[in-house]
């Protein structure tokens, strides 16, 4: 099962991340986008109750799309799992 999908558009200079809500918390997912909009420009569309399209594009041309990409992937986990420990 494909939950996730990250899309490199060299040609425009974004990357495309397509999130199953059901599967990654929706508001993991907003606070990635509040934390990386200081060195991108983000948009995020879709369902906050099944899917999330989200579309990176960095301000500087310094910043490696396929290292965002991931980047934001591993950053959406991390606060997955900091959200997760401070449940009682």
């Amino acid at each position: 099962m494909n939950t996730n999908k990250i899309i490199i558009d060299k040609k425009t200079g974004e990357v495309k991340i397509s999130f199953d809500v059901t599967v990654y918390k929706a508001s993991s997912i907003l606070k990635a986008l509040d934390d990386f909009s200081d060195s991108c420009w983000v948009n995020a569309d879709g369902d906050p109750l099944k899917k999330i399209d989200i579309v990176l594009k960095p301000k500087s041309t310094n910043i490696s799309l396929e290292t965002l990409g991931y980047e934001f992937y591993n950053y959406v986990l991390a606060m997955m799992k900091q959200a997760n420990a401070f449940k009682v």
